[in-house]
């Protein structure tokens, strides 16, 4: 009777042995199922959605340095004032003596980052001895520019009102900045906008959401 009660014992030890390898198993592959899933999310999210960017350059000082690195986001349709924004920068719009666009190519074809400082149907104003910028004749935010806007790379007369389609658009260290100030860029055709920088990611110091 004792040996019968043994071999049960260990007969039911072993099922439960098996049973809990099962259940590990089963764990183990719903882990890595899980796993991949999360992957295969992050992966379509940062293709269609978002996209890590290098800041090259000193244009969006003090806002923004040479070497940081951002996340841009890429389903951004709604451009408003003061947005950062990324820019293929392959041709300027400038504007005719009728007030007409006319794109040229521009030398720089390259991406840049600025800030949206006026959309289309508002006029902007710049007075270049006080560096104070005027968007529908009220003074513009400034606490993030570097310094006053005294630089005018005349590419427009002001004030400007900025056409359907297009935005204006400096960069945060406004005496050192090619922008829609410059020729070589001028007007923003909002199809040219990538997207808009939402984060910073690097450096480690500076992480954080971008205003």
């Amino acid at each position: 009777m004792m040996a019968e009660n043994v071999e049960e014992i260990i007969q039911n030890a072993d099922e439960e042995k098996k049973q809990n390898e099962k259940e590990s198993k089963r764990f183990q592959i719903d882990s890595i199922e899980i796993a991949f899933f999360v992957m295969t999310a992050l992966m379509l999210i940062f293709t269609f959605l978002f996209s890590v960017v290098s800041i090259d350059g000193p244009s969006m000082m003090n806002t923004l340095h040479d070497k940081d690195r951002v996340i841009m986001e890429k389903a951004y349709f709604n451009v408003k004032d003061y947005d950062i924004v990324i820019i293929d920068c392959h041709e300027a719009n400038l504007l005719d003596t009728s007030g007409n666009v006319v794109t040229v190519d521009s030398y720089l074809d390259e991406n840049i980052v600025k800030r949206v400082m006026a959309t289309e149907g508002q006029t902007i104003d710049i007075d270049f001895e006080s560096g104070i910028v005027y968007v529908d004749g009220v003074e513009a935010e400034s606490d993030f520019t570097k310094e006053p806007t005294t630089l005018n790379r005349e590419a427009f007369s002001y004030p400007l009102t900025v056409p359907e389609g297009y935005v204006f658009v400096m960069g945060d260290n406004r005496n050192n900045s090619l922008d829609s100030r410059s020729p070589e860029v001028g007007l923003v055709s909002k199809d040219d906008i990538l997207g808009k920088v939402v984060f910073r990611i690097a450096p480690f110091n500076s992480i954080g959401s971008l205003k």
